[in-house]
């Protein structure tokens, strides 16, 4: 069984509470409202305003209202009678942000604040401090918005420990916040009536002053004034300049203006008239022309009046009449329309001219600019502004680049009233994109009737395009003259008139024999059509490149050349001859002729192999078919057959390696002494005794550790031992040698020791002009023969040994002198520790 416990009386009772609650707030809103009805002042009901909230919370809160300044942007005391008053002081003018307490953020979203503990909440990470001093631990903020949706303030509810809003929380602020909002939106509108009333008191008193002051005005203006009435423009009021300037002395009073000055019809005058009084709109004319007949019968005479055209208005706000205001402007107006023809005559020559014009006043303030000088400047300098002065652009330079003073300009200097003896001086200009311009200044000073300097007009040269010009012609000179390549040009009709040094190098000829020859003179004659053939691709406008032929010397020598040739055009486009560029290519084409060799060599040297090790053993197969026993020399030749084709074939494979950037290093730490004997060792196989290890006294000491790759450096001293033997008679010692130096340090790089490898051969030497290229891919050395009837490499060996150690930060090189011998050698880093 359970046990039911009866809650009906407690429910009762708790909703008896609230009932009263509500009836307490409603009451109090009730209080507030009574005082707004009865005007009291604002500040007073916002001071009720927390009282009543407070009165009415059993959980000690303490309420606060802050009012928005007109500019939005600070909180002001509105009403918080519980609130510490040092507190207060201290909030009083702060500005909203969006970190700003409760009340400042709140007044910035415009959104509620619902802070429960202010101890750990972000929102009052600046203020703290200051509420928790004075024993403030909750606040709970809510915007004050207006009909409008402007935020005119903010309530809050205070609590001296943390909490959290409940659902009667709620309503209370939407109540509270309500009648608030209230009594801010009417005393505001209590304010704009009284401000209203104040502004129409003293409009009336203004009006009344003004009509008096008006009528004295007209009377006495020192214009035309009249004032016409209704639809029909009765002249209703006319001051006596309106009467004698624009009447004539007619009596115009009471008639329309139309009977009154019968001659301005057909004038556009009273069709204007008509258009300012059914349109309410202000008219203004300047220098307008009126024809008007003097009384007198002298003749119509053509006048020109400033003039404005007001509408009047009734109470209701209807126009009721025209204000006339003239001026007689006839004699300055007259004056003004030479003055425009003479100024239009100039500025159209100032627009059009086709140089960059400016005009400055005598202080050198710029005045004026055509579009020719706005497009030299790249800038349109401010008229009239002091700083302007002088010239409009960015800034000046000496032609060696120095910076110019704006006083030190030729304008300048003829406004000081110098007599310039450099008036055709160069200078440079920056635009305001960093781009320079080379201009030549010519300044004129501009004088008045008394020879007083009031100006200067200043005409502006652009002469970059010349000075690059020259430059490029001097540069494309020095270029041509320079040029490893042959350069030429020549007419349409193949006449020769221009040649380089090195075209007279390349042929022979001098510039002084061949300029004004025809071109055929460097062509053999089976291939004189070819020229035919450029001239008309030449003429078609096309160009031609990398065209391989053979050309010929003075000498009777044939080049093969690559020619590339281009069209050459005048000013307008018009192609009136032809540039060529001559390139000997016949070592290029000796070396495919080479290349071509060294195929065949690869398909000799890898076929005798394989024909030979077939045979060998189709020999041995013979021999185990008889039951013969194999001998060590068949075994030992044929090994030597399949060791020299996978070295020919390492070299192929490494050399394309190379060329594909594949080549792959594996690097580790090894005692290079070791390898050293070990490669040795292997070389003595060839010739017994041939090969020397030299090794110093440090070296013998301990291990000399590298870091690098073991079999990569291995195949180098190898490839350096081979050619050495290769290329060295028996009888003649071949050293293999280790020494230590120390390269000298450099900011990028550190001091580190290195070891140097190298290979002493006494053989036949190599040639000087051939040592730059030993280590070049294919390169074979022309002339050099072979010992112990050995074939020649195929020139991949020492390219493979160069792209090996330089991979590995090494160098490598050779010394050799013919008939004495060579020595080969490389370097290697030494590892720290064996440093």
């Amino acid at each position: 069984m359970g046990t039911s416990l009866d809650k009906t009386p407690k429910t009762r009772t708790t909703a008896a509470a609230r009932v009263r609650r509500l009836e307490a707030l409603v009451e109090g809103q009730s209080q507030v409202l009574e005082m707004i009805s009865r005007d009291l002042p604002l500040a007073q009901i916002l001071e009720a305003i927390p009282r009543w909230v407070e009165a009415n919370s059993r959980d000690g809160v303490l309420a606060s209202i802050l009012l928005l300044d007109k500019d939005g942007q600070r909180l002001l005391h509105g009403g918080a009678p519980s609130l510490p008053d040092s507190y207060n002081q201290a909030i009083n003018g702060i500005h909203i942000g969006p970190a700003v307490g409760s009340c400042g953020t709140a007044a910035f979203t415009g959104r509620a604040v619902i802070v429960e503990d202010i101890a750990n909440d972000p929102l009052w990470a600046d203020f703290r401090d200051l509420a928790l001093a004075h024993g403030l631990r909750a606040c709970w903020s809510t915007p004050l918005t207006d009909r409008t949706g402007r935020v005119r303030g903010t309530f809050a509810m205070y609590y001296r420990q943390p909490r959290s809003p409940s659902e009667d929380d709620f309503h209370l602020i939407r109540l509270v916040t309500r009648t608030a909002v209230l009594a801010i939106e009417h005393q505001q509108l209590q304010d704009e009536r009284a401000e209203l009333l104040a502004r129409e008191r003293q409009a009336l008193r203004s009006v009344e002053a003004g009509r008096q002051r008006l009528h004295d005005l007209i009377m006495e203006a020192p214009a035309a004034i009249a004032l016409l009435r209704g639809p029909a423009h009765v002249v209703e009021v006319a001051n006596p300049l309106y009467q004698r300037t624009i009447g004539m002395g007619r009596d115009m009073l009471g008639a329309p203006i139309r009977q009154a000055l019968p001659e301005l019809e057909g004038q556009g005058i009273f069709e204007l008239l008509d258009q300012v009084y059914a349109s309410g709109k202000r008219y203004e004319g300047h220098e307008v022309p009126i024809r008007l007949d003097p009384s007198d019968g002298s003749g119509v005479e053509d006048r020109y009046f400033n003039v404005v055209y007001q509408p009047t208005r009734d109470e209701a706000g209807a126009v009721d009449g025209l204000l006339i205001h003239a001026v007689d402007v006839t004699a300055s107006a007259l004056a003004h329309q030479r003055v425009r023809a003479s100024e239009e005559r100039y500025r159209t020559l100032f627009r059009l001219v086709p140089v960059a014009l400016y005009a400055c006043d005598a202080n050198g303030v710029i005045q004026e600019y055509n579009q020719r000088a706005i497009e030299l400047w790249g800038r349109a300098p401010v008229l009239g502004d002091a700083n302007e002065r002088y010239c409009g652009s960015l800034r000046r330079y000496y032609p060696d680049g120095q910076p110019m003073p704006r006083e030190a300009c030729l304008t300048a200097r003829i406004l000081r009233g110098e007599a310039l003896d450099d008036a055709d001086a160069e200078c440079l200009i920056e635009r305001p994109d960093g781009s320079r311009r080379t201009v030549v200044a010519h300044p004129q000073v501009l004088r008045d009737e008394r020879g007083r300097i009031t100006g200067a007009i200043t005409c502006l040269y652009d002469i970059t395009e010349h000075k690059q010009a020259d430059k490029a012609a001097a540069h494309l000179a020095a270029i041509v003259s320079s040029s490893s390549d042959a350069i030429a040009s020549k007419t349409l009709e193949g006449i020769i008139t221009s040649w380089n040094t090195s075209a007279e190098h390349m042929f022979g000829y001098t510039a002084e024999e061949i300029i004004g020859q025809s071109v055929l003179t460097l062509i053999p004659l089976e291939r004189h059509s070819e020229e035919d053939a450029i001239l008309s691709r030449i003429r078609a406008g096309e160009r031609v490149e990398h065209f391989e032929t053979v050309r010929m010397t003075k000498d009777g020598r044939q080049l093969d050349v690559s020619l590339t040739i281009s069209p050459i055009r005048d000013r307008s486009g018009v192609i009136i001859g032809a540039s060529k560029i001559v390139r000997d290519i016949t070592e290029r084409k000796q070396l495919e002729r080479e290349r071509a060799e060294l195929l065949g060599i690869v398909a000799h040297d890898l076929g005798n192999p394989v024909a030979a090790i077939k045979a060998r053993v189709q020999l041995l197969e013979r021999r185990l078919a008889r039951g013969t026993v194999l001998d060590a020399d068949a075994l030992e030749g044929l090994g030597r057959l399949i060791t020299r084709m996978e070295r020919l074939v390492r070299d192929l494979r490494d050399a394309e390696s190379i060329e594909a950037g594949q080549l792959a290093l594996v690097r580790d730490e090894f005692d290079l002494v070791s390898l050293l004997r070990q490669e040795a060792e292997t070389a003595q196989t060839t010739i017994p005794g041939s090969v020397t290890l030299e090794l110093p006294d440090w070296a013998l000491a301990g291990p000399v550790v590298v870091e690098a790759d073991r079999d990569r450096v291995g195949q180098v001293i190898a490839n350096l031992l081979s050619n050495a033997i290769k290329y060295s008679p028996a009888e003649r010692p071949i050293a293999l040698s280790l020494t230590r130096e120390k390269p000298p340090a450099s900011p990028d790089t550190p001091p580190a020791s290195l070891v140097r490898v190298a290979v002493r051969d006494e053989g036949q030497g190599i040639p000087h002009a051939a040592l730059s290229r030993v280590f070049d891919r294919f390169y074979r050395v022309p002339g050099t023969g072979t010992q112990h009837g050995e074939r020649r490499g195929l020139g991949l060996g020492l390219y493979i040994c160069r792209q090996l150690i330089e991979r590995h930060g090494g160098q490598i090189g050779v010394e050799s002198v013919v008939g004495r011998g060579s020595t080969f050698w490389f370097t290697l880093p030494l590892t720290p520790a064996a440093d």
